[in-house]
């Protein structure tokens, strides 16, 4: 895998130094993965033109072309001691800093219910990964289709996979503090049985965390793609600094077993923001969160997803504003289940 990371930027002009987030356009050649995306970065005063460059994640930054002298040198100003910034146009070496331990063991939990239509696709994406060193514990939670039966085979053909059930519906809450309790590694993150992991998603978010101690939560771009797994449109994530504002983590994200234990479990009673709440309340621990402009995860839009059912919703909608202005207005971090739960 090609370790050298490029990211180029460049404007005829950018004027005035308070213009650039607004101006800015980038272009993130990922040499490992054979593809390039162009992303315009999003403007207006909440953005943070250094967490935005630091979220490409890129060995070398070239804006060589930009011919704006005061706009180049405010930027070279605001990221000062940073060691992503050379004003040349030939590659750089890589950043000698950027460490990986493919013995990083990564938890990942799954909660199904009624999943049976897209549940071996997504544990198939999860086995594929190019970081081996993880363990997939599916949780049913009380499914009256093939799910459970899914679940089992894939235990039964991979040792990495755990299968286990719920005695009755307990929604996903619940689902998830079930299988985070019987959780084992440093890393820790949950998918949907409906959405889909590029081959190295895992891998990537693992170099982060190896590379960057300091970084306790990521969270990454993501592709929207249809029922058939068409896809449909790419979402990016904006910075940590506007999650008081929205919820803008999206699916793919990873943290630090620390998170967990100083933040605890998922409340229940709080069903289509209880990963908000789960956020917000990591923001408020003092977690150093960090996006990541890498798009490795596709979410899939299909009408028995649960957003699709807000959307029919009317009166569920309204239900979930109120719990909206519950959790951003809560002073709570950490919070366990009940043992009898875990």
């Amino acid at each position: 895998m090609a370790a050298y990371r490029r990211l180029r930027a460049w404007r005829r002009a950018l004027g005035p130094a308070a213009r650039i987030v607004a101006l800015l356009r980038t272009r993130l050649g990922l040499r490992q993965l054979g593809d390039i995306w162009l992303y315009p970065l999003p403007h207006g005063p909440q953005t943070s033109l250094l967490q935005e460059i630091e979220a490409f994640d890129a060995d070398a930054i070239d804006i060589g072309g930009w011919t704006d002298r005061a706009a180049r040198g405010a930027l070279f100003a605001h990221l000062r001691g940073s060691p992503l910034i050379v004003d040349r146009v030939q590659p750089v070496a890589p950043l000698a800093s950027r460490r990986y331990d493919p013995a990083t063991l990564v938890s990942i939990v799954l909660p199904v219910y009624n999943g049976a239509d897209y549940l071996d696709a997504a544990i198939a994406t999860t086995v594929a990964q190019t970081h081996r060193a993880f363990e997939l514990l599916v949780i049913d939670d009380g499914s009256k289709d093939a799910s459970r039966e899914i679940a089992a085979r894939w235990a039964a053909r991979d040792a990495r996979v755990q299968a286990h059930a719920n005695p009755r519906n307990s929604r996903v809450p619940t689902t998830l503090n079930r299988g985070f309790a019987r959780a084992r590694g440093s890393l820790l993150t949950w998918t949907s049985h409906d959405n889909l992991f590029q081959p190295t998603a895992i891998e990537a978010m693992v170099r982060l965390f190896s590379t960057y101690p300091e970084v306790d939560f990521v969270y990454g771009d993501y592709r929207v793609i249809d029922e058939h797994g068409r896809f449909v449109r790419l979402r990016r994530v904006p910075t940590p600094d506007t999650l008081g504002e929205r919820n803008g983590i999206g699916p793919y994200f990873m943290y630090r077993r620390g998170v967990y234990e100083r933040v605890g479990g998922f409340r229940p009673g709080l069903d289509f923001v209880d990963d908000y709440d789960y956020w917000l309340r990591v923001q408020r621990s003092g977690a150093v969160m960090r996006n990541l402009h890498l798009p490795l995860y596709d979410y899939r839009e299909h009408r028995a997803a649960a957003t699709s059912e807000i959307k029919r919703n009317r009166a569920l909608q309204a239900e979930i504003d109120r719990r909206i202005q519950e959790v951003r207005s809560a002073t709570i971090v950490s919070w366990w289940p009940p043992e009898e739960n875990a």
